[in-house]
């Protein structure tokens, strides 16, 4: 995991949470030009930013098909910043998880117990 596959302008945010954490991570933290990549059903969980949709939750193949052309879009959009889920590092799942960690420069932002955070490289 030494070089990164695809190098993004924007900051890409990743969030090792379930989904109403993460979604409530972005509504109180995000701010300025960013993007949510997110399962096309959550879209409607997200009241702001760029929408970057993946594919229907759970389709890890679509979502590793999409993830850097997701990417490229929110360099073109010239958003700041993306948020997204970490995948789990397991089965069908760890090759995007290998491409989103690159992505993200191997850092992982951990939420814990009550919201606190981490950060992890």
């Amino acid at each position: 995991m030494k070089y990164k596959h695809y190098d993004p302008k924007a900051e890409v945010v990743l969030i090792d949470a379930d989904r109403d954490d993460f979604l409530a991570y972005v509504r109180q933290n995000a701010s300025g030009h960013y993007g949510v990549m997110i399962p096309n059903e959550d879209a409607m969980y997200v009241n702001g930013g760029t929408l970057l949709l993946t594919g229907a939750s759970g389709d890890i193949r679509e979502a590793s098909r999409r993830l850097f052309s997701l990417l490229r879009r929110a360099d073109e959009a010239g958003l700041d910043r993306v948020y997204a889920r970490l995948p789990k590092p397991e089965g069908e799942s760890l090759a995007l998880y290998n491409r989103i960690i690159r992505a993200a420069g191997c850092r992982i932002l951990k939420l814990g117990a009550a919201g606190h955070t981490t950060t992890e490289s």
